[in-house]
This record gives C-alpha cells, sequence and structure tokens, in this order.
C-alpha cells in the first residue's frame, strides 16, 4: 500500500470508504449535506460542494447512481468496491501491527521466501523471453505502467506490483517453474514487505526517500518487462535478480534498525 500517508490517492480512499459505507446502510438515497456529516464523524471536515464532488465521482466511476434531486443509491459495483475497501483495511490493520511487532523469526522468514525468490524469477523472466505470447508481453507492460503510475502518484502500488511478479512468473510457460514461484510469492508477506521498505514510520525513512525508492522500484519492473518484451534473455534475468536483490537488502536494513 502507498505509504505516503496524506496522499491524494489515500484521500480518495479514504472518502470513498466512508461515502460507499454511508450509501451502502441507507435504505433512503443520500444527499451532500448527509455525507459531509458522515465525513466529518470520521474526522474529515468538507464543505458540502466538495461532498457533491465526492458523490459525483462515485457516480461517473459506475460505484454509485443518482435518483434525480433525491441523491445518490450505491450500485452493485459500489457494493463490491466497497468490499474491496474494508479488506483493504483489515489487511493494512493487520500489516501495521505485524510491522509494529515484528521479531527476527518474522524477518528471517521473510528473507527466505525473498532468496527462493531470487533462484525462481530470474530464470521466469529469462524463459518469458522465450515463450511470452503477445498477452503476456500486454500485460507485463500494463502492470509495469500502472505500477509506475501508482508511484509517481503517491496511490496503491502493491497490487500492480505483486501482480507484475505473478505475470513474470506466468509468462516463463514453464508448468513447474510456474507452480514453485506462484506458491513462492503467494507465501511473500508482501503487506509486511511493504511496510518495512517504504514506511516512514517503520522503515525509518522519510517521504523524500519514500518517494525515491518506490520510484525505483517501479522503474526496476519498466527494465523487467522491456527486456521481455525484446526477448533479450540476460538483460531480464539481471534485472529481475538485482530487483529482488533490493528487496532483500530492504529486509536486511530493517533488521539492523530494530
Amino acid at each position: 500500500m502507498s505509504s505516503v500517508i496524506n496522499s491524494e490517492g489515500d484521500a480518495q480512499t479514504r472518502t470513498d470508504f466512508v461515502a460507499l459505507t454511508l450509501l451502502s446502510g441507507s435504505s433512503e438515497p443520500i444527499g451532500n449535506h448527509r455525507l459531509v456529516e458522515a465525513l466529518v464523524e470520521n474526522g474529515i471536515v468538507v464543505a458540502e460542494a466538495t461532498a457533491g464532488r465526492i458523490l459525483h465521482s462515485l457516480v461517473i466511476r459506475g460505484f454509485a447512481q443518482t435518483l434525480g434531486k433525491r441523491g445518490r443509491i450505491a450500485t452493485d459495483a459500489g457494493l463490491a468496491r466497497l468490499e474491496e475497501l474494508r479488506e483493504e483495511r483489515r489487511r493494512r490493520e493487520r500489516s501495521a501491527r505485524i510491522a509494529a511487532s515484528a521479531d527476527v523469526a518474522d524477518l528471517d522468514t521473510l528473507l527466505e521466501m525473498l532468496h527462493v525468490r531470487r533462484a525462481i524469477e530470474p530464470e521466469a523472466a529469462r524463459l518469458a523471453c522465450e515463450h511470452a505470447d503477445p498477452q503476456d508481453l500486454a500485460e507485463l507492460a500494463s502492470l509495469a505502467c500502472a505500477h509506475c503510475l501508482a508511484a509517481t502518484k503517491g496511490e496503491e502500488w502493491l497490487p500492480p506490483a505483486v501482480s507484475f511478479h505473478r505475470r513474470l512468473v506466468l509468462a516463463s510457460h514453464n508448468r513447474v517453474l510456474t507452480e514453485i514461484g506462484l506458491m513462492a510469492i503467494e507465501q511473500t508477506d508482501s503487506y509486511l514487505l511493504d511496510k518495512i521498505s517504504l514506511d516512514t514510520r517503520y522503515a525509518k525513512i522519510t517521504a523524500e526517500e519514500v518517494d525515491r525508492d518506490a520510484r525505483r522500484f517501479a522503474s526496476d519492473h519498466e527494465r523487467m518487462a522491456a527486456a521481455v518484451s525484446q526477448r533479450d534473455e540476460t538483460a531480464a534475468e539481471v534485472e529481475t535478480r538485482q530487483h529482488i536483490d533490493k528487496l532483500i537488502d530492504s529486509v536486511k536494513r530493517f533488521k539492523k534498525i530494530r
């Protein structure tokens, strides 16, 4: 998750959560004034005009529907989005607790999984240069781009980052390696890794360093995707190994400051 706590993306996530929670829990359409009250109850002070823009944004994105002058109601897509936000909130709270209380065993397990991935993913990248089909290449490029855009805007970068690694392994089209690689990625506590690498509160780095490192990790994915697209086996393997080395270094650094 983005660790830039006051980012524009994080602010929208918070207001979306409050607004969709309000819409989902009401039997009547919701207007601007009622949303203002709900936001204030959650520590977010806005004017009615801003509340109107929040509701309008939900409508534009298909998460709410306007019922004339009566107000807005949640759509099925809005209810699904609310459940995603609730699950994301639960993951955030859980990962924050883990990061705050992480002991040597937690960090050693994380390091072990990253070392397993270091053995698997560079080979997956090399094989992807030979076997990736047009859909693989398109999805790798798309996920790398999504990760970069999220990092530059201070938005949620973890989902596209993890999805990129999954797609890279799948692009190898080696069934055994894919099964092992996906298992290793799933067993890696990505939220803990994100907290101790790119969260100012836990990683003990400045917001500027978070921004720098987030962009650096995202740029790695762009270079990895480009190498696969160009069918450059050596570059793909080296870029992937160096990227995972950076993740390993982040965990080792955190262990030293504990």
